[in-house]
């Protein structure tokens, strides 16, 4: 009988390593992350969670030899459908576009229904500025989950950076409705109705909810205090 993961002493060893690292890259040490890492891929290189680690480090410090970790990590848990995704937005970053759209399908044909991963592909259509295809993708996404705040806010973003800020604008008080408890929506509706040229009322309705949500996030009380 296979021994559990969990119970494995050198999965539990890796996974202090990962842990660790972990708690660099969210204090800004990237480097103290990778100079982590490197050594205990050398010693558990078919820990599939270690080398997607490691790449994603090197990657945050702009170097693309990260992306053999990543593609190695999707070789060892190649139904690990984050894992897919996450090569594909590297392969993005990295200027390979239609590398970026064929990892990105190969993650949507095995999980066709996750909404989350749709939406990191329309997203991805958004940032190269194809946002008929990043709403057709965000579209199909919303059928999936129609109460969906996070989806419907990206949508509206989308629309917004496409030109059409009517449409957005809707999208974005949809957004609000359908998901009251997403405040980010909040945010980019107040950002949407400023840039529509709407008076300060209407802006500060949204605005000040995600201020008196978040008031020690910058990010949501900067759209408040600015019209003070």
């Amino acid at each position: 009988m296979t021994e559990p993961a969990q119970a494995n002493p050198s999965a539990l060893a890796a996974n202090v390593f990962i842990e660790a690292a972990k708690q660099h890259l969210k204090e800004g040490r990237a480097k103290e992350a990778v100079a982590l890492l490197q050594p205990a891929v050398s010693v558990w290189p078919a820990n599939g969670r270690l080398q997607h680690q490691l790449g994603m480090a090197m990657l945050g410090l702009g170097d693309g030899a990260g992306i053999k970790h990543l593609a190695e990590a999707v070789k060892l848990e190649p139904t690990n459908v984050d894992r897919l995704a996450d090569l594909a937005e590297a392969m993005e970053a990295l200027g390979d576009r239609q590398a970026a759209d064929l990892w990105f399908r190969r993650t949507l044909a095995r999980a066709p229904t996750r909404e989350d991963l749709i939406v990191r592909f329309a997203t991805s259509h958004g940032r190269s500025q194809r946002y008929a295809e990043a709403e057709r993708w965000m579209m199909r996404a919303l059928a999936l989950r129609l109460r969906y705040g996070h989806g419907h806010t990206v949508l509206g973003v989308t629309q917004q950076r496409s030109g059409d800020l009517a449409k957005a604008v809707g999208t974005l008080y949809r957004a609000v409705q359908n998901d009251p408890e997403y405040t980010e929506g909040y945010v980019a509706l107040a950002a949407a109705l400023q840039a529509g040229g709407l008076p300060l009322q209407h802006v500060m309705v949204p605005a000040k909810i995600a201020a008196d949500r978040n008031p020690a996030e910058p990010g949501f009380v900067i759209p408040y205090v600015q019209y003070l």
